[in-house]
């Protein structure tokens, strides 16, 4: 996403006589608008304060690095055999350490399983985008409680899904 920041420039215009003298000296003040990338950082909610104290160091690192492969607006994360892979790679742990970090942070519902390998980051912790996005997949969400009492999100069914 690409945001836009002010940046100032002044011109001025000295205005001088015949005899050499200032006369009137004018400023203006000229704004023009650049785009900026905003596409590298995470919005983090005050609920999932709470969530990180159930997570273990080794699982936060996992998922600070699966933040940088989050989609924008959509909250989407592909985590394939090669992607878990290079996680693995980059942060020096075992390949099955990246899969017990992914099953950790499905069971505490900060990544919801959508398909094999895709996943949505909970968009009740965590988002990735311009508000009126993150609010539709909240809106895709059911909220309800296990039999334990914890807090459940699933994808609501779409209607193809609800006909078969």
């Amino acid at each position: 996403m690409k945001r836009q920041r002010k940046v100032e420039r002044t011109i001025e215009k000295t205005i001088i006589d015949e005899f050499g003298e200032v006369k009137h000296v004018e400023q203006t003040l000229v704004f023009k608008l650049q785009n900026v990338n905003e596409s590298s950082f995470i919005k983090t909610y005050l609920e999932s304060c709470q969530v990180f104290l159930s997570i273990k160091s080794g699982t936060l690192k996992i998922l600070f690095e699966i933040f940088s492969l989050v989609q924008y607006n959509t909250n989407q994360v592909d985590l394939n055999a090669s992607i878990k892979s290079d996680i693995a790679i980059k942060l020096g742990f075992k390949e099955q350490t990246i899969r017990n970090a992914i099953s950790e942070l499905s069971k505490n519902q900060i990544l919801i399983r959508i398909s094999n390998n895709r996943f949505i980051i909970n968009p009740f912790y965590f988002a990735k985008g311009e508000w009126r996005s993150i609010k539709k997949i909240r809106e895709n969400l059911t909220v309800d409680f296990s039999p334990e009492g914890k807090i459940r999100y699933t994808l609501k069914k779409t209607n193809t899904e609800n006909k078969s």
